[in-house]
């Protein structure tokens, strides 16, 4: 009955951008973060849960100092419950053996294409994988492996 792939919903005015920027939120079923987590071979230390006091009608009237101790104490108490609309997993990959430690210790040596896992290789400012050509751009400052640059 529901679906356990991610859903994009879109979003007006949300926290962190302009009042009038729309934005896209991307909501992950449980189920399908266990699969991506265990198809990445990432070892699972720890989940646990954050954001108990996300109701706009408390922040209105709570002051935000009082607010952040009472999530800190909530977390502490009850972070095992996995009740709150943001969950944390933490963990590790498993090293792959056929790099060197010395070369793992860059990026562009961890990172490859979203689409087909072949390796990408770093000219200028877009990464460009070696087996399929999609690129991928900085927005922001930041690489986004989300969205491959379309070429003209």
């Amino acid at each position: 009955m529901f679906s356990q792939k991610p859903i994009e919903v879109p979003i007006e005015g949300c926290e962190g951008s302009k009042p009038t920027e729309k934005s896209i939120m991307h909501n992950f079923h449980p189920r399908y973060i266990k699969k991506v987590v265990v198809s990445q071979e990432i070892e699972h230390l720890h989940t646990y849960s954050l954001s108990f006091f996300r109701i706009p009608f408390l922040k209105g009237i709570v002051p935000h100092s009082i607010l952040t101790r009472m999530e800190r104490i909530f977390q502490a108490l009850f972070g095992w419950t996995k009740l709150t609309p943001s969950i944390i997993i933490s963990g590790t990959k498993k090293f792959d053996a056929n790099i060197s430690k010395e070369s793992a210790s860059t990026i562009d040596a961890l990172l490859v294409c979203p689409s087909c896992k072949g390796s990408l290789i770093l000219k200028g400012t877009t990464y460009r994988c070696e087996k399929c050509n999609l690129s991928f751009e900085k927005s922001e400052g930041i690489y986004d492996l989300r969205f491959p640059v379309i070429s003209e």
